[in-house]
């Protein structure tokens, strides 16, 4: 039986998903068209790319877009610790539609391939593609180019911020960026303590990237120097007060504004991902939803969204 010693419960929880054969397989099951387009909510697209494989992303419109107003656009990328879920999952595309309409903006959820299939910093690169596809054909697809938002949650989060930073760095500037309980930091020092998920951090690293240096911005969002994010894009943090990842959040944000970056954090008294654990009387520990800031939140996150489009 393979040890999990000192690996922490962040990949004692995720090895299960790892070892399952929708984990193992990755995007080529995917790829093979596991879902037809009459069981998604949103529109599959293939974005095609020089010298690597096309991205594939969801598109999704308001249900009462009239096919002539040119609307803004939210880039997201889905969580699950790089190597677990989808794009396509249930919850994330009834999320996305929602955002569509409430925040009245095209929405286009990143399929990015997960970690056992490439390693960083494909998935940063895939964002990066995705949104210069969107600015180069901004007057075919009738979406505004100057008002891009991207965003994501946990994993996604660190590849929205790592994607901000990159096209930032080649003079690409977004309208804002919405990071919800990201994970920016592999570095392990006295100041990145993540409790639960150090050994998930650790497993990740040592299975799939070994070779990355983990300072690199890109790798690890916060490693950016004040130099390197000056004129960065506005940056809203929503996280929760009890997630490990708290403290990375706020580190960032301390530091982009030290940079002169226009930096919001809103924290909400939940854990990681609005997630409570909760012992039933069997004994059993048993995660449960923490619906009224999972709402909050949401809302919260629409607020940002239409402001940044101007809609408020």
């Amino acid at each position: 039986m393979e040890k999990t010693k000192n690996l922490g419960i962040g990949w004692k929880l995720i090895r299960p998903l790892y070892r399952s054969k929708l984990v193992k397989s990755g995007k080529q099951e995917r790829e093979k068209g596991e879902l037809t387009q009459e069981e998604l909510l949103g529109k599959r697209l293939w974005i095609n790319r020089k010298n690597a494989p096309a991205v594939e992303v969801l598109w999704y419109q308001p249900e009462n877009y009239n096919d002539t107003d040119v609307l803004p656009v939210y880039v997201y990328a889905h969580g699950g610790a790089w190597i677990a879920f989808d794009a396509s999952h249930p919850e994330v595309e009834a999320e996305m539609q929602n955002v569509a309409n409430d925040a009245n903006c095209v929405v286009v959820n990143v399929n990015y391939r997960l970690l056992q299939m490439n390693p960083f910093p494909y998935q940063q690169n895939e964002m990066n593609d995705t949104v210069k596809w969107l600015i180069s054909n901004a007057e075919d697809l009738k979406i505004d180019p100057d008002r891009i938002v991207i965003g994501g949650g946990s994993a996604g989060g660190h590849l929205a911020a790592a994607s901000a930073w990159m096209l930032h760095q080649e003079g690409i500037r977004l309208r804002a960026a919405i990071l919800d309980f990201p994970f920016l930091d592999f570095v392990t020092d006295a100041d990145n303590d993540l409790g639960m998920f150090n050994g998930l951090k650790d497993k990740l690293h040592d299975l799939f990237f070994p070779q990355a240096k983990l300072s690199d911005p890109v790798i690890s969002p916060l490693r950016a120097s004040i130099k390197q994010l000056q004129e960065h894009c506005d940056t809203y943090f929503i996280v929760g007060l009890q997630d490990p990842l708290y403290a990375q959040a706020v580190r960032y944000q301390e530091l982009l504004e030290s940079a002169g970056v226009k930096a919001e954090l809103k924290a909400f008294d939940t854990n990681h991902g609005y997630y409570h654990e909760k012992k039933k009387a069997n004994g059993e520990t048993i995660q449960i939803t923490d619906s009224r800031n999972r709402w909050n939140g949401y809302q919260h996150k629409i607020a940002i969204l239409k402001n940044c489009y101007k809609y408020q």
